[in-house]
């Protein structure tokens, strides 16, 4: 049988995922790969990437997700993979344009693309309307930074995040050569990405982490630098609202992740008092390798959204 959708061969999920195309302001594609699952939905869960990775890293999660009955999405950051923009002198963009455009976006397409699965209706005080799908976002390392800003955003529309290596990259918070790594090295990328107008890839870009835009290597230099986030042509003081976020966060390292050790993960929990809890994960799944291994991470997401009903930080 066909599976003109990318929903469903002979009764069961397709291996494959449909993938959509999103617009985006500056004129850019973000290509999201969409995975439903088999029977009535559990939720939605979308994938957001750590700095320099793309979408495809994150397949065996995805499929690990979608096997346990959550619609899946799994997005891009801006520049990364398969997204179509090119960080230049001219193109160029940070942490707002991400928490405040490609987010939301995001969150949109999936309602767009899942909330249809769900079954029944609500019956309010202006009529009957379909059932919502509880949306859950689950992030990696830079995308836990910035869905941290993205839940401060009145649009937000999220149920619970989960976030796994995702810390502040204030060197203060690192020992050893993650410590000297931040402490010199990332000056050292501003200083380039001002002269250059963007972070080249290239035999320069020793952590590997690709052709970068300014504003966003900027700001996470910064970060590193000073321990306070400030992005360029913000909205509204995120710093400040990140202390009334209510959305239940669970922030978590892996055993062996010498990118986002505890101290880097807490630091980050700490600035949304209200939402976030840290938790270490003591099996040896390092900064990356929990994507391709995803049992652990899957088993602790699903007990997440289970608590999320009672959730206190306290």
């Amino acid at each position: 049988m066909e599976n003109t959708r990318g929903v469903m061969i002979d009764g069961e999920p397709s291996p494959e995922p449909l993938i959509v195309r999103q617009f985006m302001p500056d004129g850019s594609i973000t290509p999201m790969a969409l995975r439903y699952p088999s029977g009535e939905p559990r939720g939605i869960v979308i994938i957001w990437p750590g700095f320099g990775m793309g979408a495809r890293y994150y397949r065996p999660m995805a499929q690990e997700l979608q096997s346990r009955g959550f619609c899946v999405l799994t997005s891009e950051l801006r520049g990364q993979g398969s997204q179509t923009a090119v960080a230049s002198r001219r193109s160029n963009w940070g942490y707002h344009d991400l928490a405040s455009q490609d987010y939301p976006r995001a969150v949109a397409r999936a309602r767009q693309e899942f909330d249809h699965l769900a079954g029944g209706a609500v019956v309010g005080e202006s009529g009957t309307s379909p059932t919502r799908l509880p949306v859950y976002l689950l992030c990696h390392s830079m995308g836990g930074q910035i869905a941290s800003l993205y839940l401060t955003r009145p649009d937000a529309d999220v149920d619970g995040v989960m976030t796994v290596g995702s810390g502040t990259p204030h060197y203060i918070r690192f020992s050893g050569r993650e410590y000297k790594r931040l402490r010199y090295g990332a000056p050292i990328m501003q200083a380039m990405t001002f002269l250059w107008g963007y972070w080249p890839a290239g035999r320069l870009d020793l952590a590997g982490y690709g052709r970068q835009s300014r504003n966003h290597v900027r700001e996470w230099a910064g970060f590193s630098r000073t321990g306070r986030l400030q992005p360029h042509h913000a909205d509204h003081n995120y710093e400040e609202a990140m202390h009334e976020v209510t959305t239940p966060v669970l922030m978590t390292t892996c055993a062996g992740d010498r990118d986002c050790p505890p101290d880097s993960a807490m630091d980050l929990a700490s600035r949304l008092p209200k939402a976030a809890r840290f938790e270490f994960i003591d099996r040896r799944l390092g900064h990356n390798r929990w994507a391709r291994e995803p049992e652990t991470v899957a088993d602790r997401l699903e007990r997440f959204i289970d608590e999320i009903p009672t959730w206190s930080v306290d």
